[in-house]
């Protein structure tokens, strides 16, 4: 792990708690499995750009409050995990 996950998964923690989300609303509103914010919340994975933007979106603020430098290009690895969430 990286000073950049390190940071990503501490932002992460600050606007949940900030806003009220638990991860499981967290799932229901960015679309993103509930495994997946553990893993990302115990910084066992590096997050998807688009799972950073989604994950953004649902929690109304910009990327980059939870990604370091997201707008200057040092963006997530496109290679990471990030589980969708299973529809029933």
């Amino acid at each position: 792990m990286d000073a950049e996950e390190a940071t990503f998964a501490e932002r992460l923690s600050a606007v949940m708690a900030a806003k009220g989300f638990s991860q499981s609303r967290l799932a229901r509103a960015s679309d993103v499995g509930q495994p997946a914010i553990s893993m990302l919340l115990a910084r066992s994975c590096r997050p998807q750009r688009r799972t950073v933007e989604r994950l953004a979106r649902a929690l109304d603020v910009a990327p980059g409050d939870l990604w370091p430098d997201f707008a200057g290009g040092a963006a997530p690895s496109p290679e990471a995990v990030s589980t969708p969430r299973a529809r029933a």
